[in-house]
């Protein structure tokens, strides 16, 4: 039996809870449990003797609990006392005249001094802004405001709207495992075992759900693992010895959501934020998991014959990963402002000067950051949605998409043959060889949920990658084995071999560095070796890149656009299920509201070669006087395939003139402060224009108030060029379709981002 006991009382509570007055995160872990072994009667067949026998099997039973109440400490972003109540509050950007008019208080007119506006919502209805609210938006009110804590507590936020907020959060786990083993010896030469192992787990994960102000989590993994294995060994004779083994391994770990479902969320999937400013107080995780079994069956020899002793056998493995996913399917909405909603621009907040008008630079109140969090105010007030997003999943490669969770059934195996010479060449010399041959059939998802691209010549399926007009096909074409992302791999030797030499020298130098015998061993090795740890999980985050099956996100559409302009007490955009008309085309997957002009196009290699590793090492080990000894190794490894992506389609900066330009521009900034300056030492563009992109020209907006169409945001170029940001600015071209680039639609464009 044992016991032990970790608590909290006797620790010391960390600096920042104490300059906070939060408690101590309290713990109280117990781990106790025991053992109990002995003999177990069996029946005696036969005539004569006792009913039962005591001496021919034996028993094994421990017990593990683990009772861990955690708690956590977590931060939080709400809002401040003024804000709950629709105000706004931000620091002057600009000296000027204190003012007291058109909904905007600054009693001073130093910079930096505080601005409110009172009521925000009340002031962009007098600015004329369409469709907002005269107070904050009901569902808003009650699904985020009314949720979150009045009072901070802990250093975060700007100061003016948002502030910090900490709590400490239950992460316990209770854990019991059970372990029980039998062995039974049915003769001198036949003996049997087994062991069965049962472990249940319960963990509330304050790491998985990070969103809700309780101090219980929303969500529970309750994992169970169970393992069962039997054995045979045989004796055959004083020099061989066979043993066969089996077993079975499952493994089921859910991590549930113990919230109810909303009909929808109104923020990012990925994001704990809403609107960019306060945590989103609902838990948007949603059930996942996966349910794993293997088996095992191998049969391994013991032979020694002379000098030599044998070692052969080999083994069949067999894997199934079954992974379910809820996440996405239920409606996402986006609170924030966009190209098709009302937003506040700096021309709103007007400085008032003496004398007027205002010089450059003095002409508004308030900052770009500041104005961004005015906008993202008024999109969380007044429930402003600029975007939807839903997950769609299909059941097979026939049925229709349907908000449901996703299934990926993944199958693979790994069988060997080895065998093994262990060598006593001579006194104080050991040899051991062997060869190992390894056979991993390829990855298989067994329902097929997942696209490939069409790669017709396996040795330069980089053209294939690059082809404008490439088509996806359900995962199996290239390999030509249905469901296969690659073809198996057969041509796997692993070779190894070890010597062990132990010095014996009578007398002379030898005997002096070496000592005598047994005092020095020499020992080397080099072996090679074949793995497939990681093919599941980097295989499957290459092709799930291939939207169109399986798992499908859809955006919320309207008017030809997913830049929406809803509201979340009005009618939202409805998302409509894709529909499977047949594997899609590279464009199709690069469309608004899919690839978003940056869609990838991920292929596995149908002849990929399972990795192989060499290993190697040299040692010695010398025994000195006394008790003391030293020993040198050197132990290395090597591997020149392991897995790895490669991009081939990287963006170009280089051939197409945009680094040139954006040097030419970074020079022109730095010498006046506008990139397109035409003064004296100004040198011209020659991608970058001032205005809509046209054949050739990379446009950009003239001002930062607004953002014509064809253009990239005056404030996001100045930004990427003044930090050396080449390769984003190129990007950002690509992914707002400005870039000019030619595709199978539009063949003539000229391609200055590729």
């Amino acid at each position: 039996m044992f016991a032990y006991n970790r608590n909290s009382y006797f620790a010391a509570n960390n600096f920042f809870n104490n300059r906070s007055g939060i408690i101590r995160p309290f713990r109280n872990r117990n781990q106790f449990g025991g053992k109990l072994s002995g003999r177990l009667p069996i029946p005696n067949f036969g005539e004569g003797g006792p009913m039962f026998k005591d001496d021919k099997a034996f028993f094994f039973f421990a017990y593990e609990g683990i009772r861990d109440p955690l708690s956590n400490l977590r931060t939080r972003t709400i809002l401040t006392p003024s804000a709950r109540s629709g105000a706004f509050t931000f620091n002057r950007a600009s000296a000027g005249n204190p003012i007291n008019s058109g909904g905007i208080s600054c009693p001073s007119g130093a910079s930096g001094s505080v601005c409110t506006v009172s009521n925000l919502l009340q002031f962009a209805n007098t600015l004329g802004f369409a469709n907002i609210p005269l107070t904050i938006d009901p569902v808003v009110q009650s699904r985020v405001i009314n949720q979150l804590p009045t009072t901070s507590n802990f250093t975060g936020g700007d100061g003016l709207n948002t502030a910090g907020f900490a709590l400490t959060r239950a992460g316990n786990t209770e854990r019991n495992t059970y372990t029980s083993r039998i062995d039974f010896d049915a003769t001198d030469k036949d003996s049997f075992n087994g062991v069965f192992s049962f472990v249940k787990n319960q963990t509330l994960r304050n790491d998985s759900e990070n969103n809700k102000f309780t101090v219980i989590p929303a969500v529970d993994q309750a994992s169970i693992n169970k393992t069962f294995v039997l054995a045979y060994r045989r004796i055959f004779s004083e020099t061989i010895v066979n043993e066969v083994r089996g077993g079975v391994f499952e493994s089921e770990v859910p991590f549930i959501r113990t919230d109810p479902l909303p009909p929808f969320f109104f923020n990012t999937a990925n994001s704990t934020l809403v609107a960019s400013l306060v945590t989103f107080p609902e838990a948007t995780f949603m059930t996942q998991g996966r349910k794993n079994r293997s088996y095992n069956f191998q049969d391994n020899v013991d032979w020694v014959v002379g000098k030599h002793s044998l070692r052969f056998g080999g083994q069949l493995q067999y894997f199934q990963v079954n992974s379910f996913n809820e996440g996405g399917i239920v409606p996402s909405y986006r609170l924030g402002t966009g190209p098709n909603t009302p937003s506040f621009s700096a021309g709103n907040f007007a400085n008032n000067c003496t004398p007027s008008p205002c010089a450059s630079g003095q002409t508004s109140l308030i900052s770009t950051t500041q104005l961004g969090t005015a906008n993202n105010l008024l999109a969380l007030f007044g429930g402003i949605v600029n975007a939807g997003t839903q997950t769609f999943n299909a059941d097979s490669v026939t049925s229709p998409f349907l908000p449901q969770s996703s299934i990926l059934p993944y199958r693979y195996a790994n069988h060997s043959l080895y065998f093994m010479d262990r060598w006593s060449v001579a006194r104080g010399l050991t040899l051991t060889l062997g060869m190992r041959y390894e056979v991993y059939p390829a990855l298989r998802l067994a329902n097929g949920l997942t696209l490939e691209p069409v790669i017709t010549n396996p040795d330069n399926f980089a053209a294939d990658l690059l082809n404008p007009n490439g088509r996806f096909q359900i995962v199996g074409g290239n390999a030509g084995k249905e469901n296969a992302y690659y073809r198996t791999d057969y041509n796997n030797f692993a070779p190894s071999i070890g010597v062990a030499y132990t010095p014996n020298f009578e007398s002379g130098f030898g005997k002096f560095l070496f000592g005598s015998e047994g005092k020095t061993v020499l020992r080397g090795g080099y072996s090679q070796s074949y793995g497939n740890d990681s093919i599941l999980t980097a295989l499957d985050g290459q092709t799930e890149l291939n939207v169109g099956l399986g798992s499908t996100a859809s955006s919320a559409i309207s008017g030809g656009s997913n830049n929406l302009n809803d509201r979340l007490s009005g009618t939202l955009t409805p998302i409509i299920a894709p529909v499977f008309t047949g594997a899609p085309t590279y464009l199709q997957n690069n469309a608004p509201g899919i690839g978003n002009n940056i869609g990838n196009i991920s292929a596995v290699d149908p002849n990929l070669q399972i990795p192989k590793i060499e290993q190697y090492s040299f040692g010695i080990q010398r025994e000195f006087f006394g008790n003391l000894a030293l020993e040198v190794r050197y132990v290395g490894s090597r591997s020149e395939s392991l897995l790895r992506a490669i991009d081939y389609n990287q963006i170009d900066i280089f051939n197409n003139g945009i680094l040139s330009d954006f040097n030419r521009a970074l020079a022109n900034d730095r010498l006046t402060g506008n990139p397109f300056c035409v003064s004296a030492g100004c040198v011209p563009l020659q991608i970058f224009r001032e205005g809509p992109g046209i054949a050739g020209r990379l446009g950009v907006a003239p001002t930062t108030a607004t953002t014509p169409a064809g253009t990239l945001a005056r404030a996001t170029f100045l930004n990427n060029l003044r930090n050396g940001a080449v390769a984003d600015l190129a990007r950002l071209y690509v992914s707002g379709g400005i870039n000019n680039h030619p595709t199978v639609a539009s063949p003539t464009r000229v391609p200055f981002v590729n």
